[in-house]
């Protein structure tokens, strides 16, 4: 039951969540490196911040409803959580505290994601009949629908120089990849996009990579704005490669593969796209995320029985566990 629920969180929402929490871009150091992620508390849900050097987890807020399989997303300069509750978008310092609704309606609000500069936030809504992306001006509270349309637009991701946002649209056959510019408001279709996950760009902004399932199995791919919005396949396996997560220096894309008969993590050079085996295990691995100085990979793993966030160094491969979570868990996502 275990490895069923954790397979089952994986294909739905790997990922990526962590894709968008990296392009998002670093703001102010911190003391030590710190992983946010959310796990069972008695008999409801909480958010945890666990600081890896000292091994110390801080519980900053619990919730009976807190919808785990939603994104928890820091504000650029890692002073600030977004975070799903109840079917509204709250903000939140890093303590928990100075809780703010920024959504307010009886639809559902969900997946947020932060603006670079941290002074607005894309989320998906269903409070025009369907599912759109609208955007919240953090100052003056004002909400704008951004697409608008009788399909369902969902996903978003910013791009980190802040001229785009990327999303997945219903609005054709397959399902669209698109992109609409925050300059003038243009729309751009650049590829099919069959899957249930949000789309990642690069730190640089030049390069967008997604999962997607129009052929059949899910496959990653990427598409260059700087090359005419190209589009390559990045790997092409009769079994699922998922939950992709770029490296902050955008050298490596770090994802999860049954192409070996069962779920572990690979590596992939993203200028090559030569691809090196960084699991070997029985238990399900999965949603890799990168820390900013590219030096761990955190990742969730059912090898101890119950699902558990691990730590891998990439330089010596060694792996440490850092939290037990139980069944009822979220992607770790690194503070910027």
């Amino acid at each position: 039951m275990t490895a069923f629920l954790l397979r089952s969180f994986v294909i739905l929402w790997g990922i990526s969540l962590l894709g968008i929490a990296l392009a998002q871009g670093r703001g102010s150091s911190v003391p030590a490196p710190q992983v946010l992620y959310i796990a069972r508390y008695r008999d409801t849900r909480a958010i945890y911040l666990n600081d890896i050097q000292q091994h110390i987890a801080q519980r900053i807020y619990v919730g009976e409803q807190f919808p785990s399989r939603n994104p928890v997303v820091w504000s650029p300069d890692g002073t600030q959580i977004a975070a799903v509750i109840d079917r509204e978008i709250y903000i939140m310092d890093a303590s928990g505290r100075s809780r703010r609704n920024i959504t307010r309606h009886i639809e559902v609000d969900w997946f947020p994601t932060w603006s670079p500069d941290g002074t607005q936030i894309a989320f998906v809504s269903h409070r025009s009949g369907n599912q759109d992306i609208f955007l919240a001006d953090l100052a003056t509270n004002q909400l704008t629908n951004l697409t608008d349309h009788m399909e369902h637009d969902t996903f978003p991701a910013w791009s980190p120089d802040g001229q785009w946002i990327a999303f997945q649209s219903q609005r054709t056959d397959p399902h669209g990849l698109y992109l609409l510019s925050t300059v003038d408001n243009t729309l751009r279709r650049v590829a099919d996009f069959c899957a249930n996950t949000p789309p990642l760009w690069s730190s640089d902004s030049q390069i967008i990579i997604f999962v997607s399932y129009c052929t059949g199995n899910g496959d990653i791919y990427a598409v260059y704005l700087n090359e005419n919005f190209r589009l390559k396949r990045l790997t092409q396996n009769p079994n699922d490669d998922v939950t992709p997560a770029w490296s902050a220096d955008n050298q490596h894309i770090a994802f999860v593969s049954s192409r070996d008969k069962n779920r572990e993590l690979y590596l992939m050079d993203a200028l090559t796209t030569e691809v090196t085996r960084l699991t070997t295990h029985p238990a399900l691995d999965a949603v890799p995320a990168w820390s900013y100085d590219n030096r761990w990979l955190a990742f969730m793993s059912s090898r101890d029985t119950q699902p558990a966030i691990y730590l891998m160094e990439i330089a010596t491969q060694a792996i440490q566990s850092l939290v037990i979570t139980g069944d009822d868990n979220s992607l770790p996502v690194w503070r910027p």
